[in-house]
């Protein structure tokens, strides 16, 4: 009979689950990257301070990631509300011909919504550089200040 130890390595290569844990907290790691610089844009496009944006956690549960906590932003202006936050690692849709015009598997996905209304932020991994793609229904661009900026001014109107 094989040993516990056995047991749990057997089973973890069987649901694809052994390297998990180093996943789940890449994935992690990155969506506070992308907040901490969607922090920065936003105090270099907001001097006056009139956007209050407050740091929450959200719980995720992923079958190939487990159960985890990752931070999400909610951008307040006056009455209106953003939330910016993880829905998962993994994709369901791909691979799809994104902004850089070459198909694209993508490995993450952040909503920004007021609720009612959502983008899809992406994530892709090409030549080992992290990016992050805009889906506004079929049309993708690469995220940066100025995008987001409008997209948030959308959002808020």
């Amino acid at each position: 009979m094989p040993s516990f130890r056995d047991f749990l390595r057997d089973k973890a290569e069987e649901f694809g689950i052994k390297d998990r844990h180093r996943r789940r907290r890449e994935w992690v790691d990155a969506i506070q990257r992308l907040l901490d610089e969607i922090r920065g844009w936003l105090r270099l496009s907001d001097p006056d301070e009139f956007l209050d944006v407050d740091q929450y956690t959200v719980a995720r549960t992923e079958p190939d990631l487990g159960t985890y906590e990752a931070h999400a932003l909610k951008i307040h202006l006056g009455p209106l509300e953003v939330d910016v936050k993880p829905m998962s690692r993994e994709v369901a849709f791909g691979p799809i011909i994104g902004a850089s015009g070459t198909a694209t598997d993508f490995v993450g996905r952040i909503d920004i919504t007021d609720g009612f209304r959502k983008y899809n932020i992406l994530r892709e991994i090409r030549d080992g550089e992290e990016k992050w793609q805009i889906r506004d229904g079929n049309k993708f661009t690469y995220l940066d200040r100025e995008r987001f900026v409008l997209l948030l001014q959308d959002l808020l109107s």
